[in-house]
Protein backbone atom coordinates (compact mmCIF):
# COMPACT_ATOMS: atom_id res chain seq x y z
CA UNK A 1 0.00 0.00 0.00
CA UNK A 2 1.58 3.22 -1.39
CA UNK A 3 0.86 6.27 -1.41
CA UNK A 4 -1.48 7.44 -4.27
CA UNK A 5 -3.28 4.25 -4.10
CA UNK A 6 -6.98 3.97 -4.12
CA UNK A 7 -7.51 2.53 -1.00
CA UNK A 8 -11.04 1.58 0.78
CA UNK A 9 -12.34 2.28 4.68
CA UNK A 10 -14.44 0.41 6.85
CA UNK A 11 -16.40 3.27 8.46
CA UNK A 12 -18.32 3.38 11.20
CA UNK A 13 -20.41 6.21 11.37
CA UNK A 14 -20.84 7.92 14.62
CA UNK A 15 -23.12 10.78 15.67
CA UNK A 16 -21.95 13.61 18.19
CA UNK A 17 -22.48 11.48 21.11
CA UNK A 18 -20.56 8.91 19.63
CA UNK A 19 -23.22 6.09 18.99
CA UNK A 20 -23.34 4.28 15.73
CA UNK A 21 -26.01 5.92 13.00
CA UNK A 22 -24.47 3.77 10.26
CA UNK A 23 -21.76 1.41 8.33
CA UNK A 24 -20.00 1.96 5.44
CA UNK A 25 -17.45 1.52 2.90
CA UNK A 26 -15.69 4.38 1.84
CA UNK A 27 -13.08 5.22 -1.24
CA UNK A 28 -10.04 7.45 -1.03
CA UNK A 29 -6.58 8.06 -2.03
CA UNK A 30 -3.70 7.23 0.71
CA UNK A 31 -2.18 10.56 1.66
CA UNK A 32 0.76 9.44 4.59
CA UNK A 33 1.01 7.07 7.20
CA UNK A 34 0.86 8.77 10.57
CA UNK A 35 3.83 7.88 12.85
CA UNK A 36 1.01 6.01 15.41
CA UNK A 37 0.16 3.93 12.03
CA UNK A 38 -2.68 5.55 11.60
CA UNK A 39 -3.75 6.46 7.51
CA UNK A 40 -4.62 10.00 6.29
CA UNK A 41 -6.35 8.84 3.24
CA UNK A 42 -8.04 11.38 1.05
CA UNK A 43 -12.08 11.06 0.70
CA UNK A 44 -13.70 13.21 -2.00
CA UNK A 45 -17.61 13.95 -1.09
CA UNK A 46 -20.33 15.88 -2.03
CA UNK A 47 -18.80 17.74 0.60
CA UNK A 48 -15.95 18.23 -1.04
CA UNK A 49 -11.92 16.48 -0.91
CA UNK A 50 -10.96 16.27 2.97
CA UNK A 51 -7.83 14.55 4.41
CA UNK A 52 -8.73 11.89 7.45
CA UNK A 53 -7.23 9.63 9.49
CA UNK A 54 -8.08 6.11 10.06
CA UNK A 55 -6.53 3.28 12.05
CA UNK A 56 -4.33 1.18 10.08
CA UNK A 57 -7.07 -2.25 10.63
CA UNK A 58 -9.81 -0.14 8.99
CA UNK A 59 -7.96 0.48 5.34
CA UNK A 60 -8.03 -1.95 2.73
CA UNK A 61 -6.74 -2.32 -0.71
CA UNK A 62 -9.83 -3.91 -1.79
CA UNK A 63 -13.23 -3.33 -1.44
CA UNK A 64 -14.54 -6.41 -0.43
CA UNK A 65 -11.69 -6.39 2.30
CA UNK A 66 -13.39 -3.48 3.98
CA UNK A 67 -17.11 -5.01 3.12
CA UNK A 68 -16.28 -8.01 4.96
CA UNK A 69 -14.37 -5.94 8.14
CA UNK A 70 -17.99 -4.31 8.46
CA UNK A 71 -20.13 -7.33 7.81
CA UNK A 72 -17.73 -9.08 10.91
CA UNK A 73 -18.21 -5.70 13.06
CA UNK A 74 -22.21 -6.83 12.05
CA UNK A 75 -21.83 -10.19 13.57
CA UNK A 76 -19.72 -9.28 16.26
CA UNK A 77 -22.59 -6.94 17.50
CA UNK A 78 -25.09 -9.57 16.66
CA UNK A 79 -23.45 -12.01 18.77
CA UNK A 80 -23.12 -9.57 22.13
CA UNK A 81 -27.18 -9.18 21.40
CA UNK A 82 -27.73 -12.86 21.47
CA UNK A 83 -25.86 -13.16 24.63
CA UNK A 84 -27.39 -10.27 26.53
CA UNK A 85 -30.79 -12.10 25.69
CA UNK A 86 -30.49 -15.97 26.86
CA UNK A 87 -31.14 -16.79 30.27
CA UNK A 88 -34.04 -19.15 30.39
CA UNK A 89 -35.86 -16.95 28.12
CA UNK A 90 -36.76 -18.83 24.49
CA UNK A 91 -38.05 -15.44 23.18
CA UNK A 92 -34.41 -14.86 22.32
CA UNK A 93 -34.69 -16.50 19.03
CA UNK A 94 -35.27 -14.94 15.85
CA UNK A 95 -38.90 -14.19 15.35
CA UNK A 96 -39.00 -16.62 12.39
CA UNK A 97 -38.03 -19.37 13.85
CA UNK A 98 -40.58 -19.08 17.23
CA UNK A 99 -43.94 -20.98 17.31
CA UNK A 100 -46.86 -18.95 15.93
CA UNK A 101 -48.97 -17.86 19.12
CA UNK A 102 -51.85 -17.04 16.89
CA UNK A 103 -53.28 -17.83 13.32
CA UNK A 104 -50.87 -16.73 10.56
CA UNK A 105 -51.60 -17.04 6.34
CA UNK A 106 -48.75 -18.98 4.36
CA UNK A 107 -48.47 -19.60 0.98
CA UNK A 108 -45.51 -22.52 1.95
CA UNK A 109 -47.46 -26.02 1.13
CA UNK A 110 -44.93 -27.62 3.41
CA UNK A 111 -46.35 -25.64 6.31
CA UNK A 112 -50.05 -26.43 5.31
CA UNK A 113 -51.47 -28.09 8.82
CA UNK A 114 -48.48 -26.28 11.15
CA UNK A 115 -50.61 -25.32 14.52
CA UNK A 116 -51.40 -21.89 13.94
CA UNK A 117 -50.69 -21.49 9.87
CA UNK A 118 -53.44 -21.56 7.65
CA UNK A 119 -52.50 -22.36 4.28
CA UNK A 120 -54.01 -20.47 1.22
CA UNK A 121 -53.07 -20.50 -2.81
CA UNK A 122 -54.56 -19.38 -5.78
CA UNK A 123 -56.72 -21.64 -8.00
CA UNK A 124 -54.22 -22.22 -10.57
CA UNK A 125 -51.79 -23.31 -8.59
CA UNK A 126 -53.64 -26.34 -7.37
CA UNK A 127 -53.56 -29.67 -9.16
CA UNK A 128 -49.99 -31.01 -11.16
CA UNK A 129 -50.42 -28.85 -13.91
CA UNK A 130 -47.09 -26.52 -14.25
CA UNK A 131 -47.66 -23.01 -14.54
CA UNK A 132 -46.89 -19.34 -13.39
CA UNK A 133 -48.93 -19.43 -10.35
CA UNK A 134 -47.36 -22.79 -8.92
CA UNK A 135 -43.87 -22.11 -9.89
CA UNK A 136 -44.49 -18.63 -7.99
CA UNK A 137 -46.06 -20.78 -4.89
CA UNK A 138 -42.76 -22.76 -5.33
CA UNK A 139 -40.40 -19.75 -5.58
CA UNK A 140 -42.22 -18.06 -2.42
CA UNK A 141 -41.98 -21.88 -0.51
CA UNK A 142 -38.12 -21.45 -1.22
CA UNK A 143 -37.67 -18.34 -0.02
CA UNK A 144 -39.71 -19.02 3.26
CA UNK A 145 -37.08 -21.64 3.54
CA UNK A 146 -34.17 -19.61 3.39
CA UNK A 147 -35.46 -17.41 5.61
CA UNK A 148 -35.34 -19.92 8.06
CA UNK A 149 -32.04 -21.16 7.07
CA UNK A 150 -30.79 -17.66 7.64
CA UNK A 151 -32.15 -16.87 10.90
CA UNK A 152 -30.66 -20.27 12.21
CA UNK A 153 -27.17 -18.94 11.64
CA UNK A 154 -28.24 -16.28 14.10
CA UNK A 155 -28.04 -19.23 16.85
CA UNK A 156 -24.85 -20.75 15.60
CA UNK A 157 -23.18 -17.31 16.50
CA UNK A 158 -21.13 -18.96 19.10
CA UNK A 159 -21.10 -22.57 17.29
CA UNK A 160 -18.50 -23.81 15.47
CA UNK A 161 -17.65 -22.96 11.74
CA UNK A 162 -18.20 -26.71 10.66
CA UNK A 163 -21.77 -25.87 11.89
CA UNK A 164 -22.26 -22.61 10.20
CA UNK A 165 -21.03 -23.80 6.95
CA UNK A 166 -23.62 -26.96 7.24
CA UNK A 167 -26.23 -24.64 7.12
CA UNK A 168 -24.84 -22.16 4.23
CA UNK A 169 -24.67 -25.45 2.24
CA UNK A 170 -28.71 -26.12 2.16
CA UNK A 171 -29.00 -22.32 1.75
CA UNK A 172 -26.93 -23.07 -1.24
CA UNK A 173 -28.95 -25.69 -2.35
CA UNK A 174 -32.13 -23.33 -1.98
CA UNK A 175 -30.75 -20.87 -3.90
CA UNK A 176 -29.79 -23.07 -6.72
CA UNK A 177 -33.41 -24.52 -6.81
CA UNK A 178 -35.24 -20.77 -6.37
CA UNK A 179 -32.68 -20.12 -9.59
CA UNK A 180 -34.55 -23.21 -11.71
CA UNK A 181 -38.25 -22.47 -10.91
CA UNK A 182 -37.77 -18.64 -11.87
CA UNK A 183 -35.60 -20.39 -15.11
CA UNK A 184 -39.45 -22.26 -15.66
CA UNK A 185 -41.36 -19.41 -14.66
CA UNK A 186 -39.97 -17.29 -17.72
CA UNK A 187 -40.92 -20.07 -20.04
CA UNK A 188 -44.90 -19.63 -18.88
CA UNK A 189 -44.86 -16.13 -18.77
CA UNK A 190 -42.96 -14.04 -21.87
CA UNK A 191 -43.60 -10.57 -19.42
CA UNK A 192 -41.35 -12.14 -16.98
CA UNK A 193 -38.52 -13.04 -19.56
CA UNK A 194 -36.59 -9.48 -19.70
CA UNK A 195 -36.51 -9.49 -15.74
CA UNK A 196 -35.31 -13.24 -15.58
CA UNK A 197 -32.43 -12.35 -18.33
CA UNK A 198 -31.60 -9.41 -16.38
CA UNK A 199 -31.04 -11.95 -12.56
CA UNK A 200 -29.28 -14.45 -14.70
CA UNK A 201 -26.71 -12.26 -15.94
CA UNK A 202 -26.53 -11.10 -12.49
CA UNK A 203 -25.75 -14.24 -11.56
CA UNK A 204 -23.31 -15.02 -14.31
CA UNK A 205 -21.17 -12.70 -12.45
CA UNK A 206 -20.85 -14.91 -9.25
CA UNK A 207 -19.92 -18.14 -11.18
CA UNK A 208 -17.02 -18.13 -10.40
CA UNK A 209 -18.05 -18.81 -6.85
CA UNK A 210 -18.95 -22.25 -7.70
CA UNK A 211 -22.28 -22.73 -6.17
CA UNK A 212 -23.59 -24.86 -8.79
CA UNK A 213 -20.61 -26.91 -8.53
CA UNK A 214 -21.10 -27.03 -4.68
CA UNK A 215 -24.63 -27.87 -4.81
CA UNK A 216 -23.80 -30.55 -7.03
CA UNK A 217 -20.93 -32.29 -5.58
CA UNK A 218 -20.36 -32.11 -1.83
CA UNK A 219 -24.56 -30.57 -1.01
CA UNK A 220 -27.81 -32.11 -2.86
CA UNK A 221 -25.30 -34.61 -3.91
CA UNK A 222 -21.84 -36.53 -2.91
CA UNK A 223 -19.51 -37.21 -5.78
CA UNK A 224 -17.75 -40.45 -4.74
CA UNK A 225 -15.22 -39.22 -7.86
CA UNK A 226 -14.39 -35.81 -6.61
CA UNK A 227 -10.97 -35.29 -5.48
CA UNK A 228 -10.29 -34.85 -1.51
CA UNK A 229 -8.52 -31.33 -2.49
CA UNK A 230 -11.56 -30.22 -4.90
CA UNK A 231 -13.98 -31.00 -1.72
CA UNK A 232 -11.46 -28.53 0.13
CA UNK A 233 -11.12 -25.88 -2.58
CA UNK A 234 -15.20 -26.08 -2.99
CA UNK A 235 -15.72 -26.09 0.83
CA UNK A 236 -13.57 -22.75 1.16
CA UNK A 237 -15.91 -20.64 -0.94
CA UNK A 238 -18.74 -21.35 1.06
CA UNK A 239 -18.73 -18.36 3.37
CA UNK A 240 -21.30 -15.63 4.75
CA UNK A 241 -20.24 -13.19 2.61
CA UNK A 242 -19.77 -14.77 -0.45
CA UNK A 243 -24.10 -15.97 0.59
CA UNK A 244 -24.67 -12.70 1.04
CA UNK A 245 -23.65 -11.95 -2.43
CA UNK A 246 -26.60 -13.94 -3.78
CA UNK A 247 -29.00 -13.00 -1.18
CA UNK A 248 -28.50 -9.62 -2.19
CA UNK A 249 -29.33 -10.17 -5.94
CA UNK A 250 -32.61 -12.11 -5.37
CA UNK A 251 -33.40 -9.87 -2.31
CA UNK A 252 -33.47 -7.14 -5.41
CA UNK A 253 -34.95 -9.24 -7.59
CA UNK A 254 -37.98 -9.87 -5.57
CA UNK A 255 -38.72 -6.31 -5.63
CA UNK A 256 -38.61 -6.30 -9.68
CA UNK A 257 -41.13 -9.26 -9.25
CA UNK A 258 -43.72 -7.56 -7.06
CA UNK A 259 -44.14 -4.65 -9.63
CA UNK A 260 -45.21 -7.79 -12.13
CA UNK A 261 -46.96 -10.12 -9.66
CA UNK A 262 -48.24 -7.96 -6.71
CA UNK A 263 -50.94 -10.87 -5.77
CA UNK A 264 -48.50 -13.64 -5.58
CA UNK A 265 -45.37 -11.89 -4.15
CA UNK A 266 -48.27 -10.63 -1.21
CA UNK A 267 -49.28 -14.35 -0.70
CA UNK A 268 -45.95 -16.32 -1.20
CA UNK A 269 -43.29 -14.26 -0.42
CA UNK A 270 -43.96 -12.21 2.73
CA UNK A 271 -43.29 -13.58 5.98
CA UNK A 272 -46.75 -16.01 7.57
CA UNK A 273 -49.42 -12.81 8.04
CA UNK A 274 -51.93 -12.65 10.76
CA UNK A 275 -55.45 -14.19 10.45
CA UNK A 276 -57.69 -12.27 12.47
CA UNK A 277 -60.44 -13.93 13.65
CA UNK A 278 -59.59 -17.40 12.60
CA UNK A 279 -58.99 -20.06 15.71
CA UNK A 280 -56.14 -22.28 15.80
CA UNK A 281 -55.64 -26.15 14.82
CA UNK A 282 -54.76 -27.44 18.25
CA UNK A 283 -51.40 -29.16 18.55
CA UNK A 284 -50.88 -32.49 17.10
CA UNK A 285 -51.95 -35.66 19.15
CA UNK A 286 -49.44 -38.18 20.24
CA UNK A 287 -51.53 -40.72 18.03
CA UNK A 288 -51.35 -38.47 14.85
CA UNK A 289 -48.85 -41.27 13.17
CA UNK A 290 -52.01 -43.10 12.99
CA UNK A 291 -54.14 -40.64 10.79
CA UNK A 292 -52.48 -40.20 7.26
CA UNK A 293 -54.14 -36.84 7.14
CA UNK A 294 -52.61 -35.03 10.20
CA UNK A 295 -50.02 -32.89 10.10
CA UNK A 296 -46.67 -34.47 11.39
CA UNK A 297 -44.30 -32.30 13.64
CA UNK A 298 -40.24 -33.13 13.71
CA UNK A 299 -40.44 -34.30 16.92
CA UNK A 300 -42.78 -36.49 18.57
CA UNK A 301 -45.77 -34.80 20.71
CA UNK A 302 -45.43 -35.01 24.05
CA UNK A 303 -47.60 -33.76 26.63
CA UNK A 304 -46.76 -32.88 30.35
CA UNK A 305 -49.32 -35.10 32.49
CA UNK A 306 -50.13 -34.25 36.37
CA UNK A 307 -48.19 -36.74 37.42
CA UNK A 308 -44.88 -35.70 35.96
CA UNK A 309 -45.15 -32.41 36.59
CA UNK A 310 -42.57 -30.78 39.57
CA UNK A 311 -44.64 -30.50 42.38
CA UNK A 312 -43.23 -28.03 45.21
CA UNK A 313 -43.81 -30.07 48.99
CA UNK A 314 -43.56 -27.50 51.55
CA UNK A 315 -42.77 -30.50 54.15
CA UNK A 316 -39.87 -31.01 52.49
CA UNK A 317 -36.39 -29.78 53.56
CA UNK A 318 -32.94 -30.89 52.90
CA UNK A 319 -30.67 -32.40 55.30
CA UNK A 320 -28.84 -28.52 55.91
CA UNK A 321 -32.32 -27.18 56.60
CA UNK A 322 -33.01 -29.85 59.62
CA UNK A 323 -29.80 -29.36 60.94
CA UNK A 324 -30.54 -25.59 61.35
CA UNK A 325 -33.35 -25.95 63.22
CA UNK A 326 -32.00 -27.97 65.59
CA UNK A 327 -30.04 -25.59 66.31
CA UNK A 328 -32.35 -22.92 66.89
CA UNK A 329 -34.41 -25.60 69.18
CA UNK A 330 -31.06 -26.24 71.83
CA UNK A 331 -30.72 -22.14 71.60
Amino acid sequence: MNQGDEVFIAAMMLDDERRLQDLRVLSGKLVSVAPNGEREVEIVSPAGAQILRFPEKNVFQTAAAAEKKLLGFRLQRGRKELLSKVGGNRRFYPEVLLPHESVVFTGNPLRAGEPNVAFAAQTNAWGGAENAQKLLLLAGAIWDDIRNLMAMLELLAYSGDYSKKLIGKYVVVELQSLFACLRKLQKHDPNYQPLFQKLSQEIEGLKELGFRTIRDKIAAHRDSDLDIEQMVALWRRLTRYNVNKFLDIFGAHLSDLHQLYPDEIRSYFVSPRPAAGLHGSPPPAEDSDHDPTAYAPFDPPWRETASEKPVHDPKARTKKSRRRRKRTKRR
